[in-house]
């Protein structure tokens, strides 16, 4: 597969309904090849997409056809299937990332063992959540995905910890800058409610 496909050339899957998944899939003969292996997969011609079961058998089936580096999972079907998610986190492009460095970052300053935890847990699954390198924490990623994750009826407050966890592996562990010119403003992930005031992290 290709490292270096563009996002318009990968594979987008997301939430059909309760019990089906649509797989967006750029022209490709060995693609579709590989989707015709998956049990019970059907060809939409309408919407232009692969419909197949949502379900764990259909699930790993696309897993073990597909590398995770040409795969974009939606924000709204990411947050719900652990299985795509340990999928993208283990075998995907975010090579460069280290929760080391974010482990050892967030001790130095005094957090609590429950929160490192639950830094690294939301930093990683942001990262794994898109095609990106580790480094490219954007404001238009952080809406995409906090949006996705309170669409899917995820907690405000936990919500908030994600934007949290992020803003301090910014400013932490990439050495972003804090002035709001020139590092992502979190605070526009949800214009719907006056998020926490999280300046020093």
């Amino acid at each position: 597969m290709s490292e270096h496909a563009n996002y318009e050339e990968k594979i987008t899957i997301t939430k059909g309904s309760t019990d089906s998944l649509h797989i967006r899939i750029p022209y490709n003969p060995a693609y579709i090849q590989r989707i015709r292996q998956i049990t019970g997969r059907q060809w939409e011609s309408k919407l232009k997409v692969w419909i197949i079961p949502y379900a764990t058998a259909a699930v790993q089936e696309f897993i073990n056809q597909f590398d995770p580096n040409d795969v974009q999972i939606t924000p709204e079907l990411w947050v719900e299937n652990e299985d795509l998610q340990q999928w993208k986190a283990s075998r995907g492009n975010n090579k460069s990332w280290s929760k080391e460095q974010l482990d050892k970052a967030l001790k130095l300053r005094g957090y609590s063992r429950k929160t490192i935890k639950a830094y690294c847990n939301q930093v990683e699954r942001f990262l794994s959540s898109f095609p990106l390198k580790s480094t490219d924490v954007t404001t238009s990623n952080v809406q995409t995905y906090c949006l996705g994750l309170l669409e899917r009826g995820i907690s405000h407050s936990s919500v908030n910890q994600t934007i949290s966890a992020l803003r301090f592996y910014c400013k932490h562990v990439l050495l972003q800058p804090t002035d709001p010119r020139s590092r992502p403003s979190f605070q526009k992930c949800c214009p719907k409610r006056k998020l926490l005031n999280y300046s020093n992290p």
